[in-house]
């Protein structure tokens, strides 16, 4: 009796074993294999900053390879509408975007999928070196993909570079101008020279954004202390002198003044990363065929990385849904085909090493730039970076630093505050709005 009952038993264990092995078949054959596309189908939803976000030929070449996915794409992008989305426990898309400078608050949420692990397996050494730890969250597990490879040149209209500095060329100019201080220094007369009817840049977050960012690699807020003298207080003394010499006369990008200057013969050079090339010429300047040319960023003076798309993928998503998405990105952004898709969509080289054992993406003369191969530049920009070039260290408060910052520097812009009364206005607003921080230094 007792040796049936044990036989009976075994049998039930055996039983609910298949059971478990059958149903784990069941999801594996529902889910689908990432790098197998014909096991994938579905849809994907998705947000971009503009309709045609993912638009182009380029993405064919994904249709394709995945023929039985769909991208569906929101064109209503809000860093605002994900984070209160998130805090109100809604269903989020297959895949939601952000501005890198967002991501370090967005990945203090535990919510978002570590594709380093099964059944994504993704390898993070695919990408570019100085990206790789922005992609990781505050527990060090893979969460982000980025596309655009983030390094800034300079774009120049070479009319004016040809008056003031006497060439277009962008080597010569590059030669001219090895540092940010033989730059500053040239800009310093220019407006007197030209009667007050040329500026050396455009607007003044050339100055406190991407020029601080290439002098300055420590992190915004240090052991729970807002670094404000060595991080945050020479971006302001960088605006004040510009500002004294009249290096520039617009408030901050993408507003409607600096869109329009693109059409003026105001202003020299603007600070240019990868993603200008395709935004400027299908958006802002359509027209502007030949009007300027790409230098890369002063050799002496260090590099910039700068802005980039950076994408997640929610953990509470349906599995069908993640794979289907990840298939996605990891297509865009790590793979050399998706990189050059994206050049075409967006104008600009990803951070896939596989793309930069490629020619054709860096060969394109482009019309807009007179001929000039611009991907080129980027790449040789990459390319001559120090080993240890890394992006300056995220922070969860990296995008509140970077609004009160933006703020002030409005108000100096303006001449309604000095660089003691921009410090102050900022040290205020971000002690107000982080109680959390433990003091400033």
């Amino acid at each position: 009796m007792k040796k049936h009952a044990k036989t009976v038993s075994l049998l039930i264990v055996l039983l609910l074993l298949l059971a478990a092995f059958g149903t784990a078949v069941a999801e594996d054959e529902l889910v689908g294999d990432p790098y197998h596309p014909e096991t994938l189908t579905g849809r994907i939803t998705s947000q971009g900053f503009n309709q045609g976000h993912f638009d182009g030929d380029g993405l064919l070449a994904f249709m394709e390879l995945y023929p039985n996915l769909t991208l569906e794409n929101d064109p209503i992008h809000s860093y605002e509408k994900n984070l209160a989305t998130i805090a109100a426990g809604e269903p989020l898309p297959s895949f939601i975007m952000c501005d890198i400078s967002q991501l370090p608050l967005l990945t203090s949420y535990d919510i978002w999928e570590d594709v380093s692990q099964p059944p994504y397996n993704e390898d993070i050494n695919g990408l570019l070196d100085y990206i790789q730890p922005n992609m990781l969250d505050t527990e060090g597990r893979l969460v982000g993909f980025i596309s655009g490879n983030c390094v800034c040149g300079i774009m120049y209209n070479r009319e004016l570079a040809k008056e003031y500095f006497g060439t277009d060329d962008p080597d010569e100019l590059a030669d001219m101008f090895p540092s940010l201080e033989v730059m500053l220094q040239a800009g310093e007369d220019l407006y007197e020279r030209s009667e007050g009817k040329v500026y050396m840049f455009a607007a003044d977050y050339d100055f406190y954004g991407a020029i601080g960012d290439s002098l300055i690699k420590e992190p915004y807020v240090v052991d729970g202390e807002l670094n404000f003298t060595n991080a945050i207080l020479p971006r302001i003394e960088i605006l004040a002198y510009a500002k004294e010499y009249n290096m520039f006369n617009l408030g901050d990008e993408w507003s409607p003044t600096w869109n329009m200057s693109f059409y003026e013969n105001q202003h020299i050079f603007k600070v240019a990363p990868t993603y200008f090339i395709g935004v400027i010429t299908k958006e802002v300047e359509p027209d502007g065929a030949g009007k300027y040319g790409i230098m890369p960023w002063p050799k002496e003076s260090g590099f910039v990385i700068s802005g980039g798309t950076a994408y997640l993928i929610p953990r509470d998503n349906p599995p069908q849904d993640k794979l289907n998405a990840f298939a996605f990105l990891n297509w865009l952004c790590y793979t050399a085909e998706g990189g050059k898709a994206w050049v075409d969509i967006n104008g600009q080289v990803t951070c896939a090493k596989a793309l930069y054992d490629e020619e054709e993406p860096f060969e394109y003369e482009h019309p807009f730039f007179c001929g000039q191969k611009v991907q080129a530049v980027y790449r040789t920009i990459v390319e001559n970076l120090p080993p240890d070039a890394r992006r300056r260290p995220a922070t969860p408060f990296d995008a509140g630093v970077g609004n009160a910052v933006r703020q002030a520097a409005m108000e100096v812009k303006q001449g309604n505050l000095d660089v003691q009364g921009a410090s102050d206005m900022i040290i205020q607003t971000l002690m107000a709005q982080y109680p959390d921080l433990t003091g400033w230094k």
